[in-house]
């Protein structure tokens, strides 16, 4: 059986035949290009870039701050965060989205309904069985009073679903970006995501501070509690074997009176050390001529440079948006803001420094006052020692 070729012009032949039908078809297909094409949404997409270094604090540094190599995990970490509902819901709390939100997409957004509120609820119930990261109930209170997140948490989704976050090669520098059908809007979220990012750290930090002192307290309380014990049998011990002899007593105390003068100087030392500091914070106090900021205290104080860093980095920032907006910009307000914000954040470290600088200075003066009544409660004994 001899096969039969299938030519070219057979093919334009069936075309030719159905012209019609093709015709339509592109014609169909055209329309719902250019309708598809006239009838889009514009996205628009803001962004804006953070340092972020993994600063953590080691016991054995003396609780100072030291800089720890960046790695996958925590490059990871950081971009879930930023992504969070938690973050979310704190830029919709800083932005008072729960009460203009409409005023941004007037036309597009709704509020949702009581079935996507709870369809939502259960989205995050399934999330939080999977083990990703969600915003706790401890967060959730963070967000203030006059927040209902049951309400509001469909603005945070989709804040949190329109992020993108991208590290920058060979940097510390992150890329924050967010999209959204208004311009302003997409700014707005972007600057306010670095906001809330910081708070979601301070947050973690604080959480963490509070177990970490909890669990020295219950520590502290089991050993001393333990001490008290050894003590004591230490005591009965040596009074059932006779132990305590005034040739023993004549060997020890000579042994104490030099360890608490030998204490003694040491903690002068130390009291007058702290009273020059404390001494420079009381002239500058009370003398405008004199820069608290310059002593060396407060100066070297690792939380205050961040914190004038940060502030320079704004005041950058202020005088950039100057250039192109006035003052009652919502940029401009929204910088300025910050660096309100900032500085008062850098007097309250300052006060911190203050005060610790304060305590210690006092402490230090209770500790020489209690070892001076030591030293002369041991000479007493070493006298009666000497006349028995």
């Amino acid at each position: 059986m001899q096969k039969q070729e299938i030519h070219l012009r057979d093919y334009i032949r069936i075309i030719l035949k159905r012209k019609s039908i093709v015709a339509i078809f592109f014609l169909i297909t055209f329309l719902l290009v250019i309708i598809g094409t006239f009838t889009a949404t514009p996205q628009y997409i803001a962004s804006t870039k953070v340092l972020i270094e993994k600063n953590e604090v080691n016991p054995l540094f003396g609780g100072k701050y030291y800089n720890a190599p960046q790695d996958i995990e925590f490059i990871e970490t950081q971009i879930g965060i930023i992504t969070s509902k938690s973050v979310a819901r704190k830029v919709v709390k800083n932005l008072d989205l729960g009460k203009n939100y409409q005023s941004y997409f007037p036309d597009n957004q709704r509020s949702p309904g009581f079935l996507q509120i709870v369809a939502g609820k259960i989205k995050d119930f399934i999330k939080s069985g999977s083990g990703e990261l969600v915003a706790t109930e401890s967060a959730s209170a963070t967000l203030g009073d006059g927040y209902e997140n049951w309400e509001y948490d469909w603005i945070a989704d989709i804040i949190s679903s329109n992020l993108s976050v991208e590290p920058v090669n060979e940097s510390k520098i992150f890329v924050i970006s967010s999209m959204s059908e208004n311009p302003m809007f997409s700014r707005l979220v972007a600057n306010s995501v670095v906001k809330a990012y910081m708070e979601e750290l301070l947050d973690h930090k604080m959480a963490s501070s509070a177990v970490t002192i909890k669990w020295m307290t219950q520590k502290t309380d089991e050993e001393r509690q333990k001490l008290k014990e050894s003590e004591a049998k230490l005591q009965k011990y040596m009074r059932d074997n006779d132990i305590v002899t005034i040739e023993d007593r004549i060997t020890v105390v000579p042994q104490k009176l030099n360890e608490f003068t030998s204490q003694l100087s040491r903690a002068e030392a130390r009291r007058e050390e702290l009273y020059a500091i404390y001494r420079q914070i009381q002239q500058a106090t009370s003398n405008d001529s004199i820069s608290i900021e310059a002593i060396p205290a407060i100066k070297d104080d690792q939380a205050i440079q961040d914190i004038k860093e940060q502030i320079t980095k704004v005041q950058q920032r202020i005088t950039e948006l100057s250039k192109k907006y006035g003052p009652k910009h919502p940029a401009m307000i929204s910088a300025l803001s910050e660096q309100e914000r900032l500085l008062d954040k850098k007097k309250e470290e300052m006060n911190r420094v203050i005060n610790s600088v304060k305590k210690e200075y006092e402490l230090a003066q209770a500790n020489e006052d209690n070892l001076r009544n030591l030293l002369e409660k041991t000479k007493s004994e070493t006298l009666r020692l000497n006349e028995k």
